[in-house]
């Protein structure tokens, strides 16, 4: 189980944001890249939002490019699918083969990640 994060663009966000209470906050940016997996873990990938640069996820969208040791996007029918767990800083694949879902422990994974949050420096102008 290893992690590699790479960011390809980060975009601060002009007039802030607010927090998930509501408070008015300036630092909010969008970030965007691939996070690539190897030997991926049964129940999960620790990935917290300082992997992403972040202090707070807001919202955290991720797409699985490729799950497999070859290195090639799988068949249509096992599309994997990727969640994140916000309470435990996890990242989750599971395959989707015929609607039964379950993990792909020791495989491979490329995924590619949108997020948006705040900045670990929160002095952005």
């Amino acid at each position: 189980m290893a992690k590699n994060v790479r960011e390809a663009y980060r975009l601060n966000l002009p007039g802030g944001g607010t927090t998930e209470t509501g408070a008015s906050v300036n630092g909010k940016v969008l970030v965007s890249g691939w996070i690539f997996v190897t030997s991926y873990t049964s129940g999960g990938e620790p990935l917290s939002p300082t992997d992403l640069g972040l202090t707070e996820i807001d919202f955290l969208g991720l797409d699985v490019r490729r799950v497999n040791d070859a290195g090639t996007e799988p068949a249509a029918t096992i599309q994997p699918i990727a969640a994140y767990d916000d309470v435990l800083d996890l990242l989750v694949i599971l395959s989707n083969s015929n609607s039964a879902t379950a993990n792909v422990t020791g495989e491979d994974a490329e995924v590619r990640y949108l997020a948006v949050g705040d900045a670990v420096t929160a002095d952005l102008t």
